[in-house]
């Protein structure tokens, strides 16, 4: 078996951009639709990410204050 590759991307966005991005997905993973749940699972995942840097991000601005 050949082993995945990763690839890493740099994406600047603002506190205020990535709370929009959270609030979104936060609404598409919460509709109730008839989608299989597997497919919300990135959704879910990026949704948690997106949620970790927004933490370090308020937590740094907290430090320079």
């Amino acid at each position: 078996m050949t082993p995945i590759e990763t690839s890493t991307a740099t994406i600047k966005m603002t506190r205020q951009e990535i709370t929009t991005v959270i609030n979104t997905l936060d609404f598409i993973c919460s509709i109730n639709l008839p989608i299989d749940s597997e497919f919300l699972k990135p959704y879910e995942k990026l949704k948690t990410d997106l949620m970790k840097i927004e933490k370090q991000l308020i937590d740094g601005e907290q430090q320079t204050r």
